[in-house]
């Protein structure tokens, strides 16, 4: 029985190890945010947007050569966890300092502003992160003015996540 024990170890303390460093990430995205109101409309389930089309191929090619300091297995992590769509409430930051209102935007067209995350890669240290981030604004009847889609690498250093890059993928602007 013993060995048994000893052949298959429990993950639960990576597991939470894991869901602390994404509530980490995320808590460190929301803090860089600008917002007038306080409020912070995010979407519902974590999405990768218009990229879901994309090729694992090209997408992967695509991260590491926007972003060369990414590693490997942060690339594949990412990958691994934006295979589907989850629910974003499950990995957001318990802090009563973010007034965060999830949302569905199809829903919720009177909203000006809102935001949404993908799932965060990590390396196996926990050490790099990356996330891809959506960001919507100048909304009216489901029609924005501005947005943006962007890669965000991460580092932790000395104990605190660090925006170390971006890749920018996409970028709207339209007249109102």
């Amino acid at each position: 029985m013993l060995l048994l024990l000893k052949s298959f170890p429990t993950s639960l303390p990576a597991l939470a190890s894991r869901l602390e460093a994404e509530r980490e990430v995320y808590f460190t995205l929301l803090a860089n945010e600008r917002v007038s109101d306080g409020i912070y409309p995010i979407v519902e389930y974590t999405t990768l947007g218009e990229l879901q089309e994309w090729t694992s191929k090209g997408f992967a090619r695509f991260i590491a050569d926007g972003l060369p300091e990414i590693r490997r297995e942060t690339l594949v992590d990412f990958q691994k966890n934006n295979e589907r769509p989850y629910p974003v409430k499950d990995y957001l930051p318990i802090a009563p300092i973010f007034d965060m209102r999830l949302i569905n935007p199809a829903e919720n067209l009177e909203l000006r502003w809102w935001m949404s995350f993908s799932r965060i890669g990590f390396d196996p240290s926990l050490t790099q992160a990356v996330v891809f981030v959506e960001d919507y604004a100048g909304c009216n009847a489901g029609t924005c003015s501005y947005g943006t889609g962007n890669f965000i690498l991460l580092q932790k250093i000395d104990g605190k996540w660090i925006i170390q890059n971006y890749l920018d993928v996409w970028h709207l602007e339209a007249g109102i």
